[in-house]
């Protein structure tokens, strides 16, 4: 098969564009583009995938391999290993990002919410507070998929990257040692790897109207987003974790509750989870974390747990979408209150991630 290339230059002006779904479903093509392979650049390091400018890009999938010799010591990776190589996924445009900002962590457990715990053998070979076996080469390997439309069925979010005005590229930020290992990381030698990636693109089709042709374009008038933030706290009992008043519709809260560095309190230890709004409305409350706990493991056939980081998930998607939809926007001093059990210690966070669609032109 040819895949195809970047063209030279948009549509001239005597085309004209036009958003047309029911006819550019019609029309499009499916393309699964493989792209360059990038050399892993090293921990701390960050890397940048630029997507060809071809048709409208909804997916990417992020193919992590990382070799490591293991010194004569005990190493012992940190929870949410092997994800926890990568600090931040950023889709950007034109150098800006904003869209999609998160770390794999948070990419894994949104697969494990959206496909309902589906098996990952490239991974399950690394656990977390395990130490790895001395004088051995360890390989960490895993794959990202990164959902740039909300999904492949609606392609609600889907952007187009046929576009002169517009660069689009995926930015890789990779943790540093300290940050992977609790203990003899430092020490690790003969590190190699590679990234290997392709995407979901979907072509974009023309049609002709008299004398015309029409440049067919899908449904570009929402974005997905999925944006990452921390707040750290140092006290236990209620802790606040506030919200972005996005436009559009809130579609999933993820959260954690990170003690210190290297753990997370399990939800179904917590001793509440509120959404908070004007003041003191709380239309959503679990004094009893538990039953949350157990509804997000029902409904995902698992707990959205990430080798050790443990998740709550608020899911408007679930049952009626359009019934249930949150939108931050309408809301203010929006909020999560989250009670922790017990004294956390130092340099611990709330990280919380809100998975949004909203209008392109906001």
């Amino acid at each position: 098969m040819a895949y195809p290339t970047a063209p030279s230059s948009s549509p001239g002006p005597e085309l004209e564009e036009r958003e047309l779904p029911a006819e550019w479903n019609e029309l499009t093509e499916r393309i699964e583009l493989p792209c360059v392979t990038h050399k892993f650049l090293g921990f701390g390091e960050t890397d940048e995938l630029k997507l060809e400018r071809v048709g409208c890009v909804a997916e990417a999938q992020i193919h992590v391999i990382v070799k490591f010799a293991v010194p004569a010591k005990e190493v012992l990776p940190k929870i949410g290993a092997p994800w926890s190589l990568i600090k931040k996924v950023a889709l950007k445009a034109n150098g800006v990002s904003g869209i999609i900002s998160c770390s794999a962590t948070v990419l894994k457990v949104r697969e494990i919410v959206e496909y309902r715990s589906p098996p990952d053998s490239l991974a399950t070979s690394v656990t977390p507070k395990t130490k790895l076996k001395e004088s051995e080469t360890a390989t960490w390997e895993f794959v990202l998929q990164v959902p740039i439309a909300q999904d492949l069925r609606e392609l609600d979010g889907i952007v187009l990257a046929q576009s002169e005005e517009t660069a689009l590229g995926i930015e890789i930020q990779f943790a540093t040692l300290a940050e992977v290992f609790e203990s003899g990381g430092t020490e690790l030698t003969a590190i190699t790897g590679s990234v290997k990636w392709a995407v979901t693109l979907f072509s974009i089709g023309t049609m002709t109207e008299g004398k015309n042709t029409v440049v067919v374009l899908p449904d570009l008038t929402s974005l997905h987003g999925l944006v990452e933030r921390s707040a750290e706290y140092a006290n236990e009992g209620e802790v606040e974790a506030p919200l972005t008043r996005t436009s559009g519709d809130l579609l999933r809260y993820f959260v954690s509750a990170w003690k210190g560095l290297v753990a997370t309190f399990d939800p179904k230890f917590w001793t509440s989870f509120i959404i908070q709004f004007g003041g003191n409305q709380k239309p959503i409350g679990y004094n009893d974390p538990v039953l949350l706990a157990r509804r997000n493991e029902r409904d995902y056939l698992g707990r959205p747990t990430v080798n050790g980081v443990a998740f709550a998930v608020l899911d408007t998607q679930l049952d009626d979408a359009e019934r249930d939809a949150i939108r931050p926007m309408a809301l203010s001093e929006l909020k999560s209150l989250i009670g922790i059990p017990e004294a956390p210690g130092a340099n611990s966070s709330i990280k919380s991630t809100q998975e949004t669609l909203y209008p392109a032109n906001a």
